[in-house]
């Protein structure tokens, strides 16, 4: 696993781990925050390409980490194809553990 592959992977699971916390199934960040947050290594040019992102979707490259904890990506480009905001929600199976974590609370 490279040092990339890495941060996204440990960044992927402390979110999840603070959305569960935080009991909310669904945060939009933008990719500056994205960027400073994983520490990447890549350029704003690349982290703005939806091609990017599909990858992160997909579970390919260095994000595919997302994909892999529990995470749908979605995210629309701007007039100019460029990616500025993502929205990160729980899977099926997150949001049916929290789910059941929220019905425990009532």
């Amino acid at each position: 696993m490279s040092r990339d592959q890495k941060r996204w992977k440990e960044w992927a699971d402390q979110l999840r781990q603070v959305m569960m916390s935080d009991r909310v199934g669904k945060v939009t960040k933008s990719v500056a925050e994205i960027t400073q947050e994983t520490g990447t290594e890549k350029s704003a040019t690349t982290l703005q390409s939806p091609r990017f992102w599909n990858s992160c979707r997909d579970a390919e490259g260095s994000c595919g980490a997302l994909s892999k904890a529990g995470f749908d990506v979605s995210f629309t480009p701007n007039a100019a194809g460029k990616v500025e905001v993502v929205t990160l929600q729980l899977n099926g199976n997150w949001q049916a553990i929290l789910q059941r974590v929220l019905d425990r609370q009532k």
